[in-house]
């Protein structure tokens, strides 16, 4: 089965090519991946798709870790200390979940993949999604000459 030809996904953000807006989409987590996912032009579909999760994806971790943080403190004053200690170690392991998440997301904008994360990707990109083109083509490197 051949593939239809995909369409222009040359459109950046500032001029950078695809692959690097969307590792700039990631390299601020969620703050800078709103501002790409957001300042991107329409037709940059990978570079909106790598700032949406990083928005999404960086963003949900961080909500959820402070969530449980701050819930923590309510119960250290409202149930029990042994209570503040369990709910700190959840929010404890969600920190530790978002440096992972991240450099997974960095490492695919880098090499120029679409990133797919099952339950997600479908509710932040919408039906479209499960017909994403390839990533933009990467013109090759020239292998150095021996001298």
């Amino acid at each position: 089965m051949v593939a239809a030809p995909a369409a222009d996904d040359s459109a950046s953000l500032l001029g950078l090519s695809p692959r690097t807006a969307a590792a700039l989409a990631w390299g601020g987590a969620w703050v800078t991946g709103g501002l790409v996912a957001w300042l991107a032009p329409e037709g940059a579909r990978f570079v909106r798709h790598h700032g949406r999760h990083a928005l999404w994806l960086t963003g949900g971790a961080t909500l959820l870790a402070t969530g449980l943080w701050l819930l923590g403190i309510l119960m250290a004053f409202l149930v029990t200390p042994t209570a503040f200690a369990v709910v700190s170690w959840i929010a404890s392991g969600s920190w530790v979940v978002l440096p992972p998440l991240w450099a997974f997301g960095l490492y695919r904008a880098l090499r120029g993949q679409w990133l797919r994360v099952p339950g997600i990707t479908r509710r932040i990109d919408g039906p479209a999604a499960a017909h994403e083109p390839p990533a933009p083509p990467v013109a090759p490197i020239a292998p150095e000459s021996a001298v």
